[in-house]
């Protein structure tokens, strides 16, 4: 594969599990987590955020 530009490449399955994991630890404290939509805004990944059930900081 050739590529002209710079790319991300996003393993959804581990973001995935990442986040039911990390859900699970806050939710034995009570802590809300949030994702910084600054620090990607792809929509695929902010998906996978929504559905885990974290809040989004929209804030630049």
């Amino acid at each position: 594969m050739s590529y002209t530009r710079p790319y991300y490449r996003f393993d959804l399955y581990l973001l995935q599990e990442t986040l039911i994991a990390a859900q699970s630890a806050a939710s034995q404290h009570a802590f809300l987590l949030k994702y910084a939509m600054k620090a990607n805004h792809e929509s695929k990944v902010l998906a996978k955020i929504k559905a885990a059930g974290l809040g989004v900081d929209c804030v630049s």
